[in-house]
């Protein structure tokens, strides 16, 4: 192959690896999700090591075991911080979610006046 052919494929590659990233990236974020609901924290530092002794075996090409682990820590990293963000946010759904029942019970106001315009409780 020429070396314009060469750069192609390898643009092709990247492109691929760019997807696989995006998707593993939308796995994290349900992932996260799913912790949160379940009280779980967001490191799983047994879960880690098993991923990076995974991609180590799985290595059958010309890359050395340390640049494979020098590659997947930074995935590995993104995808807790991807899976906290989104575990907050499913905390702040379900305390959002109690806060307006609290003020429903409280105030005796629907969850949808709870958090309305201001003034709605001095009416009542």
């Amino acid at each position: 192959m020429k070396l314009e052919e060469l750069r192609i494929a390898t643009d092709a590659i990247d492109t691929e690896i760019m997807a696989l990233l995006n998707k593993r990236v939308s796995l994290a974020v349900e992932i996260g999700g799913i912790k949160a609901k379940a009280g779980k924290a967001v490191v799983d530092v047994g879960n880690a090591i098993r991923i990076l002794n995974r991609v180590s075996r799985l290595n059958e090409g010309l890359m050395r075991a340390d640049t494979v682990e020098a590659i997947f820590r930074p995935i590995l990293e993104e995808s807790r911080r991807i899976q906290r963000e989104a575990s907050e946010k499913t905390a702040g759904v379900a305390e959002k979610g109690a806060n307006e029942h609290m003020q429903f019970v409280i105030f005796k106001l629907p969850p949808a006046l709870a958090g309305g315009q201001k003034g709605e409780k001095e009416r009542l």
